[in-house]
């Protein structure tokens, strides 16, 4: 299957202007154009029959192209190829087949294949780290996606040890208020209401609240998941007003930035009436139904 029709004009045949391309594209999501760029480079890499660092990196590329766009049996033989050249070449122990260690992780975490998953991960993990101060931001999301990991496996002690190194890390490459640091106090909230410590949960719910606003401001859509999660978890504990309150402030947000008719407002309006039939209001509970409904129609 081709994603581009035109294969003429290919930045003049440059490898290095094509794998720059490519790379930047994929980087902000044009696969089209990434697409175009990757394949033209890789045709080239393929047609010098040697085997190089070159090939390498643009069996890399293209594998993480197709890793984007969910087309999953395409990837690992080309990451596996890759690595193994890289390995061949360098050595087991060099950063660039971590970081293709990583990209399989990657695969298999989506694919559902965890015990795989953990262990190209840890592989990467084990090598970044030999090489201090490299690619610290790459070894934070590893250790983050471990943390995923054992968290849907509920191996909770683990999930907040690899989360913790993850948002010590971030604080000091992202800085204290990224984003991403808010995504791990929301995890981290899971792991402590699971554990049974709420206050500990809700401290960790409202401290993500807080960074998304710093970060992103209070309009943008990630306020609006942020405070939902802050939300279930009033209404999972039986906190119905908060959770009111709550579910109505993310309410807002996401009408405004995702749109009256978006399915988020929709599960928003559903969980309000969830709401309000707990707390008796019928009237209001069937409301939001019937509001949410209409979103879908």
């Amino acid at each position: 299957m081709k994603y581009y029709t035109n294969t003429k004009v290919s930045k003049n045949n440059n490898p290095a202007a094509l794998l720059k391309a490519g790379r930047s594209a994929l980087k902000t999501g044009d696969y089209s154009k990434a697409y175009k760029w990757l394949e033209q480079l890789l045709d080239i890499r393929e047609a010098e029959g040697k085997e190089s660092l070159e090939l390498a990196d643009a069996l890399h590329e293209m594998g993480s192209l197709h890793l984007s766009l969910g087309r999953y049996d395409k990837v690992a033989p080309l990451f596996l190829r890759s690595l193994s050249l890289k390995e061949k070449i360098l050595t087991v122990e060099h950063p660039s087949g971590a970081k293709t260690r990583a990209k399989l992780g990657d695969l298999y975490k989506a694919k559902g294949e965890l015990d795989k998953a953990e262990s190209f991960y840890l592989r990467a993990l084990s090598i970044y780290e030999k090489h201090s101060g490299l690619e610290e931001a790459t070894v934070a999301d590893i250790w983050m996606e471990l943390g995923d990991i054992y968290l849907s496996q509920k191996i909770y002690d683990k999930a907040e040890k690899f989360y913790n190194r993850a948002k010590a890390i971030n604080k000091k490459v992202r800085g204290i208020n990224h984003p991403v640091i808010a995504r791990i106090n929301a995890k981290l909230a899971k792991i402590y209401t699971a554990n049974g410590d709420l206050g500990k949960g809700e401290m960790f719910y409202i401290d993500s609240i807080a960074i998304v606003k710093e970060s992103l401001g209070e309009t943008h859509a990630s306020y609006a998941r942020a405070v939902k999660k802050l939300a279930d978890f009033y209404k999972a504990n039986g906190h119905y007003k908060k959770a009111e309150q709550s579910y109505q402030k993310a309410l807002s947000v996401a009408e405004k930035s995702f749109g009256e008719k978006h399915p988020f407002v929709a599960e928003l309006l559903q969980s309000l009436s969830g709401v309000y039939e707990q707390l008796g209001d019928y009237k209001k509970s069937a409301a939001m139904k019937a509001k949410a409904i209409k979103v879908y129609q």
